[in-house]
């Protein structure tokens, strides 16, 4: 995932990528093989041996009852297929979904491929790995003071990186720890890459010795579940034990919630084996979050698990702590392969600052989708202590019914449901009835409008939309945003469309402006000096189409006008 460091001494992404770059579910017509397997086949030698992911068909016995498998069943099951290609021992016997991997030849998979007991035959892909002004004006602040939350009595999974858990910020919380990278279930925690350790600070880092930089739940239980190396770089095998790790400790270690700042790049239908473990840990019980990635701003980016249809899917934003607020470029966005809506919610991934691992007490600032998914779930611990009974539904739920609204009508695959709210969250779960709006708040507002773009005979007018709005109060950032829907690169390399934004102030002077050459997605920020009416000027240099305009700002009545 992308992270930016504050001190601007390196740039990396973090977010968990997928080797073969897109992580195709679809299966051909007639065989049990997914296309990046297929295409890792092309190139494998007649003694090279492929890992991969074998799912089973829930054959009648396999599934004891509703939600559950027989494990004894799918023994048998495993056994039998590992009889069919003798000398491949498995990596992993998965017992919460009907799977295992394990490392296969050409001719194995010949083989397995002709089973009848053979769901798919997944390439088990590489992975890599994927605070004030944030908490405080998604309302997580106030509502923590209100209610005197700060997620004790809650424990939250992180699998990731590991944790450090010499931090400062973590005192003696770090309950747990299992490293499947070293095969040492009874490590120490530890996290010698970061990753993990900043996504824990997140959810629930107890701040510096002013308590500044505190995560959403500071008081909450952690427990590391290390599946990813010193590089960031692991299999989807290995996150899937991770998963299931967890869900067969549940009780032991009273897990409530599991963070998941990992995932593969593409597009997944929600199928494949990763997101069937995510879904699991759902229907045993443990509210399941998940990153939505860094692969936006363009369409039908979400890979696995952030498909997976019963899990909180993130997507990332902006705060005015950062310029207002605004979907992050980087985002990634849905549809899903299957054409459902994703991701679920947004919230702030924009430079959050959390504990940096390997320093006794030091801070660090990244941005990515892997950020914005510890705010939910640190969110998701406030929830759960403010009321035990809400179920990974009801949590799901009650974050999506009380999002801010963003973009145009209706969930869409740019931000879900919207913009986390906690403070309306938590109150509305806590009293049954909403909070007073946050003091101070930007309003927002969301159009869709449509250009006719660039010909022979278009005027300069026909190319553009002006907007207007009023700033009554210059002490919040405006912010503007827009996002082309038709948007699609023709042979990988050239935009279909190309729209340009800008923003004037009340004298007619240009204040900000975006003309990404090759990008679905333009924003603009800029912090107001005076009071007035200022102009969006939206203007098209290549194609025609429908866009949605997101403006944050402070403002009486805020109104969009066609120019």
């Amino acid at each position: 995932m992308r992270h930016r460091s504050a001190l601007q001494i390196v740039s990396f992404v973090m977010f968990v990528l997928c080797g073969l770059g897109a992580f195709a579910s679809a299966v051909a017509a007639g065989g049990p093989l997914t296309l990046d397997l297929r295409e890792r086949l092309e190139t494998l030698s007649g003694h090279e041996v492929l890992p991969v992911i074998v799912v089973l068909k829930e054959a009648p016995g396999l599934r004891a009852m509703a939600g559950d498998l027989d494990t004894a069943a799918l023994s048998r099951a495993q056994d039998a297929l590992l009889r069919a290609v003798r000398g491949s021992v498995p990596r992993y016997r998965y017992t919460r979904i009907p799977a295992l991997a394990m490392d296969v030849s050409r001719v194995d998979i010949q083989t397995l491929s002709g089973l009848a007991s053979v769901a798919r035959i997944e390439y088990d892909a590489p992975v890599h790995a994927f605070m004030d002004t944030a908490a405080q004006w998604s309302g997580v602040t106030a509502a923590r003071q209100m209610y005197g939350l700060d997620g004790e009595g809650v424990t939250v999974a992180v699998i990731d990186t590991g944790i450090d858990a010499g931090h400062a910020a973590f005192g003696d919380r770090v309950t747990a720890f299992c490293d499947l990278v070293g095969d040492d279930t009874g490590a120490s925690a530890y996290d010698d890459n970061g990753h993990g350790t900043h996504c824990a600070g997140i959810i629930a880092g107890a701040g510096d010795e002013n308590g500044a930089n505190a995560g959403i739940a500071p008081a909450a239980e952690l427990v590391g579940v290390k599946v990813l190396d010193s590089r960031g770089s692991g299999s989807m095998s290995t996150v899937i034990a991770g998963i299931e790790w967890c869900i067969e400790r549940k009780q032991e270690l009273g897990i409530d919630i599991i963070s998941l700042s990992l995932g593969s790049t593409g597009s997944s239908d929600g199928t494949d084996a990763t997101c069937l473990a995510a879904n699991a840990a759902v229907s045993a019980g443990i509210v399941t979050v998940v990153a939505a990635g860094n692969s936006g701003p363009a369409s039908s980016t979400i890979g696995s698990p952030g498909a997976a249809e019963e899990v909180i899917t993130v997507g990332a934003m902006g705060d005015p702590g950062e310029g207002g607020f605004f979907l992050a470029d980087f985002s990634s966005r849905g549809p899903t392969a299957d054409q459902r809506v994703k991701p679920d919610i947004a919230a702030p991934g924009v430079n959050i600052m959390a504990p940096l691992a390997n320093s006794p007490a030091g801070y660090i600032a990244h941005s990515g989708t892997s950020m914005a998914t510890p705010f939910v779930a640190g969110t998701a611990a406030l929830l759960l202590q403010g009321d035990p009974a809400l179920t990974p539904q009801g949590m799901k739920a009650v974050l999506a019914a009380n999002a801010q609204f963003w973009g145009p009508a209706g969930n869409d695959n740019e931000v879900g449901a919207g913009r986390l709210d906690g403070l309306q969250t938590i109150s509305k779960t806590m009293d049954g009835y909403p909070a007073p709006p946050l003091e101070g708040a930007p309003y927002h507002l969301g159009v869709t409008d449509t250009l006719s773009g660039w010909n022979w005979f278009a005027s300069a007018t026909d190319k553009r939309d002006e907007w207007t709005f009023d700033v009554y109060d210059t002490s919040q950032p405006i912010a503007v945003t827009l996002i082309i829907e038709a948007w699609h690169p023709i042979l990988l390399v050239f935009p279909s469309h190309d729209y340009n934004l800008s923003l004037l102030d009340p004298d007619g002077t240009e204040v900000a402006s975006s003309a990404k050459w090759s990008s679905r997605q333009e924003t603009v920020t800029f912090a107001p000096t005076v009071i007035g009416t200022y102009t969006i000027r939206v203007d098209a240099r290549k194609g025609s189409g429908a866009y949605t305009l997101d403006v944050s700002a402070l403002t009486s009545n805020l109104a969009l006008i066609g120019g």
